[in-house]
């Protein structure tokens, strides 16, 4: 299919197409820029030629080019499979982002929300996991809900498919037969049956063409390199074998069911554990002014006993003074608890109080509680045992101090650039005013006359409201000077970083390493003549979000969709390419980063580690400990006496069941109790009364189903997948450890097994479980194929 960009290169010849390539290289760069940059146009000769396939894998003009052809073409639903991984994992990004629209239109609207369409599209994602990964690739490609990682891998398909129908000069684009033409168009017309017609073709074309900064006639021939790209796909994938006597072996694949038990042990069954920070004694009744000063994280209190209390809002909290020391005791466990201090008082036996952190209250530095009274004493029992568990167990990621990026920031002010207005003449003040007049109508001005519905401004004098035509033109005429100030401190930026570029080059030759350049003279002096403020920065990568907003730097289009931090472009500097090739836009002007230096991942020291980092793994050692306890005593009950009495365990009992039929058992289940749910809304929407006793049952009935469900879905969960590994189980009566994580530990034993008489498969059913096998392994042997291809290609 030769199209009129073709047909015009091929007259005009190689000196045209070169200047015809340039501009649409040009036409993607300014596209895809999404920061000013004097490097947009300009090649990089540092970087190594890669060829891949006919491509320079480092040209990063080639590869926007792939990218927005790529997006385009996914754009109208064609994308080169990637491999199932790619598929599957972008899937479930997909099925989350769904969800979370779901959850946002509820939060947002529950009233206005279409119940038949939410239907539709919880069926959608149920019956997700059962599409061909073909439509799962295409309906991923049109929602464009997909990251860099799913693109890339589509690019390196489309790549290395495109190559081969070249090789083979399979369906050329120079070709133009009919028979071609017409298959082309049912390519379209599976895309979306409207673009059978001509003209909704071409309509969709140049909309959808725009979107990505190309004609029609350009998106109509990537479309068509992606037509090519599926019939050579559809040849890899016709590479599946299957032998007639698999198809009599599936068919009995579940010919055995079992009785049996599943008990599930769950970490959230065993009670919370909590850290206490030390015990308070009062060793006699405290005197009048006896006091126990607190202070953590930005809260500082003295507690003072004191013969009556006195409410105040300052940081001395009286204490009543009891009778005796447990009344005592009592009043200050009372008001310290009324603190919320994120340490909570407990009584404890003889006049002890002991106090225990709020896990979810740590601070960032230990709690300081002193007293210099004799009645009171505190003891610390927590930060032996923090220190000890961080000396055993100092190699955790989570005890490393990250790897630092430190750069300058050069940030050209608006500010900086702004030149105020001067005030503006009478004449200019009454020009305007002429031009808005109506704009200084009042609604409750008198001058204006009511005649029913309508209303006849009448004239407003220039002297009435000269200060509001002053303050509207100077507000004008502010905004003005702010957006030019922006405009000179972005050229102002590009020319920094365009005479910064040549100066690197310059001086690089001058300095052994990266270090000396640095902080050289020569680099210093010249920083310090440009009109930028420098500013330091530091960051680790757990750090870029807090500091990206301390700088006010905006996300551009691309860290959008992607969730990227602006940061993350400064991270990647080094000693070669020490400085941001392009200006990014913050809150108060224009900024370019230059790297200063970046530290290792290395151990952290005690003393640096956040309480609260601190606190929270010696917590989850606790907990995983107790778990790993608790785990081991119900399994050595379990395996002496059978018995899975404990009040922690949940059992499931299943009778004569496999995988296929418990399905099937838990889906009836669930259907019965939709449909008690969906009578129970349709009584309540027939009650009239906002607030009644009914309604307040039938509301309460609905949540204990609902809650009903869950716990079906649970147990569903535990039994299909216990079931689905039952063939690989002694069928002794016996429990066995079947899975454990962090989470949870599953036990299970199987008491009996039947056999089902197998059912004589029917030729077509036969035929087509036959088709779906070869056409599996053939998916297989293509991913195969292509991931072996890629790999030597970009190997080499």
């Amino acid at each position: 299919m030769i199209t009129a960009l073709q047909h015009f290169i091929s007259k005009k010849g190689k000196f045209v197409f070169i200047l015809l390539l340039l501009l649409v290289v040009v036409s993607f760069v300014l596209y895809l820029s999404q920061g000013s940059s004097v490097f947009d146009l300009m090649s990089d000769g540092g970087r190594e030629k890669k060829e891949f396939f006919g491509y320079n894998w480092n040209d990063p003009d080639q590869r926007r080019f792939l990218s927005v052809t790529t997006r385009a073409a996914g754009a109208m639903g064609v994308m080169s499979n990637p491999g199932r991984e790619d598929i599957s994992r972008a899937g479930t990004a997909y099925m989350e982002g769904l969800q979370q629209q779901i959850q946002a239109a509820f939060r947002a609207n529950p009233e206005e929300v279409d119940r038949d369409a939410m239907q539709r599209m919880f069926e959608y994602m149920q019956a997700w996991p059962n599409f061909a990964p073909d439509f799962q690739a295409r309906e991923i490609a049109r929602s464009g809900s997909y990251d860099s990682d799913f693109l890339d891998a589509a690019i390196e398909s489309r790549v290395a498919l495109g190559f081969q129908a070249d090789e083979w000069d399979f369906l050329s684009p120079q070709v133009n037969h009919p028979a071609v033409n017409a298959e082309f168009l049912n390519f379209l017309s599976r895309l979306d049956p409207s673009l059978q017609s001509e003209a909704n073709r071409s309509s969709a074309f140049s909309m959808v063409g725009a979107r990505f900064g190309m004609s029609a006639n350009e998106l109509e021939s990537v479309l068509y390199a992606a037509f090519r790209d599926k019939q050579i796909d559809r040849i890899y994938q016709s590479r599946g074998f299957a032998l007639a006597g698999e198809i009599n072996a599936l068919s009995h694949e579940n010919a055995f069911v079992w009785d049996g038990d599943v008990a599930v042990l769950s970490a959230t069954a065993l009670p919370l554990k909590t850290l206490s920070l030390g015990q308070v004694k009062l060793s006699k009744l405290p005197s009048t002014g006896d006091s126990l000063s607190v202070s953590y994280g930005t809260k500082k209190y003295n507690f003072v006993f004191s013969n009556s209390a006195v409410d105040t809002n300052g940081s001395i909290v009286k204490v009543v003074l009891g009778k005796t020391i447990k009344e005592s005791a009592l009043a200050l466990i009372s008001a310290f608890n009324q603190k919320d201090l994120g340490i909570l008082a407990i009584e404890k036996k003889g006049n002890m109080i002991s106090l225990e952190l709020e896990n979810d209250k740590l601070g960032k530095s230990s709690p300081l509680i002193k007293s210099d009274a004799n009645s009171i004493e505190f003891t610390e029992l927590l930060s032996d045992k923090l220190l000890a568990y961080f000396e055993g167990n100092r190699d955790l990621d989570v005890f490393a101090e990250e790897p630092r990026t430190f750069a300058t920031a050069m940030v050209f002010e608006n500010q900086s650039f702004l030149t105020p207005p001067p005030p503006a003449d009478k004449a200019r003040l009454r020009s305007y005013f002429e031009r808005n007049r109506l704009d200084f109508l009042s609604d409750e001005d008198p001058s204006v006359k009511k005649d029913g519905n309508n209303s006849v401004p009448q004239d407003v004098k220039f002297e009435d409201v000269a200060e509001q035509v002053r303050q509207k033109v100077a507000e004008q005429d502010t905004n003005d000077a702010k957006r030019e100030a922006g405009r000179l401190a972005q050229e102002a930026a590009l020319d920094f970083l365009d005479n910064l570029n040549t100066f690197a080059d310059e001086i690089k030759r001058k300095f052994p390493d990266f270090p000396a350049l640095r902080n050289s003279d020569e680099l210093e002096r010249f920083l310090s003549s440009s009109e930028a403020k420098q500013r330091k920065v530091s960051f680790s990568d757990s750090e870029m979000g807090v500091q990206s907003m301390v700088l006010g730097l905006e996300r551009r289009a691309s860290e959008q969709r992607t969730n990227r931090e602006p940061l993350e472009e400064v991270s990647t500097l080094d000693e070669v390419r020490f400085f941001t090739r392009s200006v990014r836009k913050s809150r108060s002007g224009q900024v370019v980063f230059l790297l200063d230096r970046k530290t290792d991942r290395r151990p952290a020291v005690f003393k640096n580690l956040p309480y609260s980092t601190l606190c929270r793994e010696y917590l989850r050692h606790l907990k995983t400990d107790a778990f790993a306890k608790k785990i081991e005593s119900i399994k050595k009950r379990l395996m002496e006496s059978d018995k899975a009495d404990n009040k922690d365990l949940k059992v499931h009992q299943f009778s004569k069941k496999n995988s296929g039929t418990a399905q099937a058992y838990f889906d009836a289940k669930q259907r019965n109790f939709r449909s008690k749910i969906q009578k129970l809304e349709q009584e309540k929407a027939e009650i009239k009364e906002e607030k009644s006793a009914k309604k307040s049952s039938l509301d309460r009935q609905i949540k204990s189903l609902n809650s009903d469900i869950e716990e079906l879905n649970q147990e569903r969960s535990t039994v299909t997948s216990f079931l689905d590994g039952a063939d690989a189980l002694p069928v002794d009566g016996k429990w066995a450890e079947i899975e454990r994580n962090e989470n949870e530990v599953i036990f299970g034993k199987l008491r009996d097994i039947y056999s089902l008489r197998g059912k004589v498969t029917e030729s077509d059913e036969a035929v087509a479980m036959q088709r779906n096998l070869e056409l599996s392994r053939g998916m297989l042997s293509r991913d195969q194929i292509l991931r072996e291809l890629i790999s030597s290609s970009l190997e080499e």
